[in-house]
């Protein structure tokens, strides 16, 4: 890997990081929100295809990697508060 792709992955972990630290749900439990996040990295690195999650009122929603919006409700719950 070159410096840049790794200036550019710290980057991009350092705005998810602040991103789900600094969200109004996600800030009420830092852990559990921490933990959310940590899951979808590593399981949909691992498991092939769109994972479905629950999500609000009985609903699910079905995400994959590169799904901004979508892995934002993953991490947070609802990514636009």
């Amino acid at each position: 890997m070159r410096l840049p792709d790794t200036i550019q992955r710290l980057s991009t972990l350092r705005d998810s990081l602040r991103f789900i630290f600094a969200h109004p749900l996600g800030s009420r439990s830092k852990a559990a929100t921490f933990a959310r996040w940590a899951r979808w990295q590593v399981g949909s690195r691992l498991l092939p295809g769109p994972a479905v999650v629950p999500f609000v009122n009985d609903s699910v929603l079905v995400a994959e990697p590169g799904m901004g919006g979508a892995t934002g409700n993953v991490y947070v719950g609802i990514h636009e508060f």
